[in-house]
Formats: structure tokens, sequence, C-alpha cells
């Protein structure tokens, strides 16, 4: 299983890696959204039991493309409001994980356009200053986090951080992959700032990585309790060792909204 995950995470990487760099290509970030958008839909359906809804599922996938394409009037106020009702409805669901057995279609379907939405912050961090370094960190940060919150918890991990959620990720865990993601961001901006590619004061730096990996972890646990509240395992079997997208990507759905008011 270890290496059909590690084969899988290197292949996606690169796959992340090359969509990062050719991210000027017109529409092209806009195509990965709307596929990322209608995969996390089908996902969420699916673990919800309301995939049969024929009507509500394509109008859902229609509304992901067209979320995807178009611009969106008050598209800034609209994801800091987006992003402080997740927080507020997610941190609900998770400390009422075990007396939740469902959740209403209307739910299922806010949560799937919220996460669209927040795929959609890739085009505006893009376009920000120095957007594809942004970018490239709001990537980053997840994935770092991640492996050494499951390395460093593995060896040293003995205090359960939210065990009726996920019960093998740790207090020491979640603190490690805080640090090494925190290090891991300022060892590739020096590399950036060393070329002049990128300027960035280094207080603002250390608190965007901390607060990202923070808001990262959130996310994983967020989608964790949506798991649990339906009984599944994984969200698919989309990649191979990984699950499903929402399973790889909880944590960057909300990193992405972070990072893109944090370049505003």
């Amino acid at each position: 299983m270890f290496k059909i995950r590690f084969i899988t995470g290197a292949l996606l990487s690169s796959l992340i890696a090359v969509i990062i760099y050719f991210s000027y290509a017109p529409y092209l970030l806009n195509i990965v959204i709307a596929c990322l958008g209608m995969q996390a839909i089908h996902e969420l359906y699916r673990a919800a039991g309301i995939r049969g809804n024929k009507i509500l599922y394509y109008v859902s996938c229609g509304a992901a493309i067209i979320l995807a394409f178009v611009e969106i009037p008050g598209f800034d106020f609209i994801v800091v409001a987006s992003f402080s009702m997740a927080v507020t409805v997610f941190a609900f669901l998770m400390t009422n994980v075990k007396n939740l057995d469902t959740l209403m279609p209307w739910t299922v379907l806010w949560i799937a356009l919220m996460t669209v939405l927040f795929f959609k912050c890739m085009v505006g961090i893009r376009a920000a200053n120095d957007g594809i370094y942004w970018l490239s960190m709001a990537f980053l940060i997840p994935i770092i986090t991640d492996i050494f919150a499951y390395l460093c918890g593995r060896a040293w991990g003995k205090h359960k951080l939210f065990p009726s959620v996920s019960p093998k990720k740790t207090v020491e865990g979640a603190l490690c992959g805080l640090a090494c993601a925190v290090a891991a961001v300022l060892f590739v901006s020096a590399i950036f700032m060393h070329y002049g590619l990128v300027r960035i004061g280094l207080w603002h730096l250390i608190s965007y990585a901390a607060l990202a990996s923070l808001v990262g972890q959130f996310g994983d646990l967020a989608f964790s309790s949506v798991k649990r509240i339906f009984g599944i395992k994984d969200y698919g079997r989309l990649l191979p060792g990984h699950g499903g997208i929402l399973d790889r990507f909880d944590s960057l759905i909300f990193v992405l909204p972070l990072t893109y008011l944090f370049c505003l």
C-alpha cells in the first residue's frame, strides 16, 4: 500500500508542478477547477447517497462549470463570507459528529458549491503579484504538513488531536507538520528571493505559513467529519492509495481561499 501511495503521490505532485508552471496559459486553471469541482460533487453526492437525484446532480455539475469560467461580481466579499461560514459550519459538524448520521441534501449542495468556489481562488492567486509563487505555496504547505504530521505522529504521537473525527491524528504530529511546513516555506522562499523572483517580509511569511498549515489541518478534519457522518472510509478511489479528490485535497480546499485573501 505504501508503494502505491508513494507512486501516486509522486505522479500527482509532478502533474501539479506542470499545471502551476503552465498556469499562465489561458483557461488552463479554469479547466482544472471545473474538473476538480465536478469530481468533488460526484464524490460528495456518492457519499451522501443522493447521486441518484439526476436533476440535482447535473444542475450541480453545470453550476461547477459555470463558476469555474465566469467572473463573479463581488468575488472578494463572497470568498470572505463563504470562508467564515465554512469554518463555522464545519466546526459544528466536527464537534457534533457523534450525534449526526446524515446531512440534508441542501447542506451537501452547499459544501459542493463552496468547494468549487474555493478551488476557483486559484485563478485569483495566479493573477496576483508573484502569483506563481503564492500558488506554489498554497499547494506546498498542505503536502508538507500532511507528510510530516503523519510521520511524526506515528513516531512520537501520544495525545489524540480530535479522536471522534480522526483517531490517528495527534497533537504532536500536528505541531510537527506545522513546524516543517514553515521551515519548507522559508527554504523555498529563500531560493525565490535569492534570484529576485519574490520579495516578502520574514514575519509576514512565517505568519502566512503557520496560519495556512493550521487552516489546512482544519480542512482535513472538516472533510473527515463528513466521512464519519456518512460512515465511509474514503470519498473515492480515483487516486490509488489516497482515495478521492476530497481525500487528497481536503486541506488545499481551505488553504486556497486563505492564500487568496492573504494576496489581497
